[in-house]
This record gives structure tokens, sequence and C-alpha cells, in this order.
């Protein structure tokens, strides 16, 4: 249990709390290895560039300057609203990735809760079985089953501490609880009588 609380705290402590340290994350993880192939593709590709270019002639800059002149300006309009279309999502891309990655901590803690919780609540309603159909178990076995279901109360405790956390924004779990997902999706939107926090902890 120690060891367990101190990989959960070391987890909480290392999630990033800005995009720029997300992205830092990410460069770690994946490494440096594959750049000293790309930069010789580069060079390859700027060389056989260079090579086209000057086997171009006169005549055919001259040719193309004119039609290149004419089309700038509409291009540059088209790249201009391009280039803030791709700004726009991949600053989108980069909160996703900070979410993403605040989010391994709690969820790791949130899916062990549920499990232990589960295990104990399977426990109960195999020894109401058990006792219910007056079943010849060994006492101790009985022990057993009573020791597992003591844990469902201390378990649920925990569960639903998670899920308030939740319904106050510390995480980002549950897609539903976020109000700018919620703005922007008609099917979520449609269901908030049900999709709702307080609706959500008193089931």
């Amino acid at each position: 249990m120690v060891v367990g609380a101190l990989a959960l705290g070391i987890g909480f402590l290392s999630a990033p709390n800005t995009v720029e340290e997300a992205k830092a994350m990410v460069a770690d993880a994946h490494g440096h290895g594959g750049h000293g192939d790309h930069g010789g593709h580069d060079a390859h590709d700027t060389h056989a560039d260079d090579h086209k270019e000057e086997v171009h002639n006169d005549q055919d800059h001259k040719d193309h300057a004119d039609v290149h002149h004419d089309t700038h300006d509409k291009d540059y309009g088209h790249a201009e609203s391009h280039d803030a279309h791709g700004g726009g999502h991949g600053d989108s891309h980069d909160k996703h990735l900070l979410h993403q990655l605040q989010n391994r901590p709690w969820a790791a803690t949130y899916v062990a809760a549920l499990f232990f919780m589960m295990i104990a609540l399977g426990a109960l309603a195999f020894y109401a079985i058990q006792r219910a159909a007056q079943a010849g178990w060994s006492i101790l076995l009985f022990r057993v089953m009573e020791g597992i279901t003591a844990y469902l109360l201390p378990g649920s405790v925990i569960v639903f501490i998670l899920l308030v956390l939740s319904g106050l924004h510390l995480n980002h779990l549950f897609v539903w609880m976020d109000a700018e997902v919620v703005a922007h999706d008609e099917i979520i939107r449609n269901k908030q009588s049900y999709l709702n926090v307080p609706f959500f902890l008193a089931r």
C-alpha cells in the first residue's frame, strides 16, 4: 500500500500543468532517434530541388513570372486562411494532449478504486446467495467473504469522492462534464437532464 501510494503521488506530481510541459514530455518520450535520418532526407531533397532549378532556362522563368504575379494575391489570402485554421487546430490538439496527460493519474486511481469496490460488492452478493441457500460452506470461507465485503463501505466512499472531484472539474475523466464539449455537441446537450453532476452523484 505504501509503494502504491508513493507511485500515485509521483504520478500526480509528474503530470504537466501547461501545454509546453505536455509537449516536452511527449518529445522526451519519443526521443530524438529519427532526426539524423530526417536530416539526410532533407539535405537530399534540397540538393535535388537546387539541381532542378538550375536546369530551368531563362525563358521558362519569364513565362511563369507573369502568371505567378497574377495569382499571388489570391493565393496569399487562401494561405492566410489556411494558416489560421491550422493554428486553431493545433491549439485544440495541444489542449487535448494536456488534458490527456493530466488524466493519467486520475484515470489510474479511478479504475483501481472502482475495480476493488466492485470486487467487494460481488463478494457481498455471493455471500448473500450462499446464506440464503444455506450452503454448507466452511465457517472459514464465510469469514473470508465477510472480510472482503468489509471493504465495500470505504471503497464506495473513495469512488464517491473521486466522482465529486470530477464534478468540481479537477480532471477531465467524463467528457459530458466539459462545458466546451457540451456547447458544441447537440447529442450530449439534449441529455443534460440525465447527464448532470447532481443526478450523477445521486445515482
